[in-house]
């Protein structure tokens, strides 16, 4: 997966896909989904690119189609009300990470779970800002298996999140780049 990301640059530049951050980002999601890129590229048309990730998430941990997420959510339902219509709640979202958080965007977030107790979670509100948040953060970590302090880091100079998957996955490569310079 990682190496796959991590070359789709090169594989945008033999296709007629357009190119781009976005189409990096993409790409990304659909490696980390095991889903086809023209079936994330195609949700586009519906939601922001940021959104998509949330979309195949719920997909994914409800065990239902992307159709059925895209029937449940409408037009009119936020994503906290379509990921409780699917039985998916904020302790689904939740990422652990350990030690302090000092991320700007990411501190209140987690300060709402470590101020109630684990089994109060599921009835946590989250808005869907904080969703699409945790759920690409998750993402990219992941991902490219990256410090999510890191990308959260990256998330807090104010970068959508095609960009931040092009600076997670470009200090991963550098990073790839001198392990192997060291054992060579």
């Amino acid at each position: 997966c990682l190496a796959i990301s991590l070359l789709v640059w090169p594989a945008l530049a033999e296709t007629s896909a357009p190119r781009g951050l976005n189409d990096q980002y993409l790409l990304a999601v659909a490696d980390y989904f095991e889903v086809a890129y023209e079936d994330v590229l195609s949700q586009t048309a519906i939601f922001t690119t940021e959104e998509i990730p949330v979309l195949f998430y719920l997909a994914q941990r409800a065990n239902v189609s992307v159709a059925r997420v895209i029937e449940l959510k409408g037009k009119d339902q936020s994503w906290a009300e379509t990921a409780s219509r699917l039985d998916v709640n904020a302790t689904h979202f939740y990422v652990t990470v350990t030690g302090e958080i000092k991320s700007s965007t990411f501190a209140p977030i987690f300060q709402k779970y470590s101020s109630t107790p684990e089994q109060n979670w599921r009835k946590l509100e989250l808005s869907d800002d904080e969703i699409v948040n945790l759920v690409n953060l998750r993402v990219m970590y992941s991902q490219y298996d990256y410090s999510a302090y890191e990308v959260m880091a990256f998330r807090d100079t104010d970068k959508s999140w095609a960009t931040v998957n092009k600076l997670v996955a470009e200090a991963k490569s550098e990073y790839l780049k001198k392990e192997k310079e060291k054992k060579d």
